[in-house]
């Protein structure tokens, strides 16, 4: 090729060269640079959520295996204590048949030692009884022993003369009527309190107790072991009349002294006494009632 500006061997006139020179404006340039740079960045981004996705999706798998392989071997667990308790209902069955008739035996002979234990219970409990009635008599016993005794052994002697004898009731005279009060007991008798009264009624008449308010003859006191306390009926306010006299010895009527001791003993419990006297057609004794004459 001829150099360029240089005349062809051949003498005629070189031909001129053509020169085309493309201009792409600057603003194109920037504008394609941006493009690309900006495609570069969106295929970066996609690549990383790609890489992102596919770690996810192999996690995944990894916990699905995990989760797999966990229910695979409760499933198997499972089965397993399945199968354990059925041969454990199987032998529990068995067992029961066969120990079936051992457990009537062993409830009948726990029957029988259920029966002998109430029996003996029964018995020891009626023993127990037993024992304590014995015992609740020997104290009663005891206390009756130890107790105050209360009564009137005898009355005082006759007051009065009348032909040489001496006598309770005399014309013109008035006469009081006194018992003795003895403690027969081993201990003292507390708060006794004594009430003495009488009365002259026809022998017909039924004999009932009365005293008059206020009662003349009465007291209270403390009476020792072998003790005794004289309690009349006071002074009578009027005089004996002659047909008072005669009425009691022709025995038409009768005179009562009567009385009530009340009291307590050294165990704290209430007991009484009542006791009646007659007075006999002579004049000269007493004899007992046949009521009104009781004690506790």
């Amino acid at each position: 090729m001829p150099e360029e500006g240089k005349p062809k061997s051949d003498g005629t006139d070189p031909e001129p060269n053509a020169r085309v020179e493309l201009y792409v404006p600057p603003s194109v340039i920037e504008s394609y640079k941006a493009q690309q740079a900006k495609s570069h960045g969106l295929e970066k981004r996609r690549f990383a959520v790609e890489i992102l996705t596919f770690l996810a999706i192999v996690a995944y798998a990894i916990i699905a295996y995990y989760q797999w392989s966990s229910l695979r071997e409760a499933t198997q667990a499972s089965k397993k204590s399945a199968d354990a308790a059925t041969s454990a209902a199987r032998i529990a069955g068995d067992t029961l048949k066969s120990g079936n008739e051992s457990s009537k035996n062993i409830l009948a002979e726990m029957g029988k030692q259920s029966a002998a234990m109430q029996k003996a219970a029964d018995a020891a409990k009626n023993q127990a009884d037993t024992s304590t009635r014995a015992l609740n008599a020997t104290i009663a016993q005891s206390r009756l022993d130890q107790r105050a005794w209360l009564g009137t052994p005898f009355t005082i002697e006759p007051e009065f003369r009348d032909s040489g004898k001496r006598v309770y009731l005399k014309v013109g005279e008035r006469p009081n009527f006194a018992v003795q009060i003895a403690n027969s007991g081993k201990s003292i008798a507390r708060n006794v309190t004594v009430q003495v009264d009488f009365k002259i009624i026809g022998r017909q008449e039924p004999f009932a107790p009365t005293y008059r308010v206020p009662i003349p003859g009465s007291s209270v006191t403390v009476l020792l072991p072998g003790a005794h306390v004289s309690i009349g009926t006071g002074v009578i306010p009027a005089a004996t009349t002659q047909n008072e006299v005669d009425d009691i010895v022709s025995g038409s009527k009768v005179l009562y002294v009567y009385g009530s001791i009340v009291y307590e003993d050294i165990f704290r419990e209430s007991h009484h006494s009542n006791f009646c006297l007659h007075l006999d057609p002579k004049l000269t004794n007493f004899a007992v009632c046949p009521t009104y004459n009781d004690a506790d």
